[in-house]
């Protein structure tokens, strides 16, 4: 991304817009309104990231009920696990993470540790 000239970096307008879109990131507890996006954007994300690995048809299988919105809204409403929203500068939705607590291997140790199940940007 960078070209190095010298002892300085040459960074173009372009490449310094996206280092600073980067700084004003925002962090936003999911609701209700959210669980459309979270289902499609999660749906999309997973089978890009295994298509290449695993038949299609399973894939859309699995997505089906594993992002599902009666499941997402299900556990948004009871607290089963939170959803923390990622938006860029703009106020746009560009990624999320999943966190639940679930048992933990005898490795994890602390006051409150919290499974991340899921992150797609």
């Amino acid at each position: 991304m960078f070209a190095e000239v010298g002892n300085n970096m040459d960074i173009s307008k372009h490449e310094k817009m996206e280092i600073e879109s980067l700084k004003t990131l925002d962090i936003v507890h999911a609701n209700l309104s959210h669980v459309s996006f979270l289902s499609e954007f999660g749906k999309s994300s997973f089978i890009d990231a295994y298509r290449t690995r695993v038949p299609i048809e399973d894939l859309r299988t699995y997505v089906e009920e594993a992002f599902s919105e009666e499941l997402i809204r299900h556990e948004i409403e009871n607290s089963e696990a939170l959803y923390l929203l990622c938006k860029n500068a703009k106020g746009v939705i560009c990624g999320y993470a999943k966190f639940v607590n679930s048992e933990l291997p005898d490795c994890v140790v602390g006051d409150t540790p919290i499974e991340m199940q899921r992150l797609y940007v």
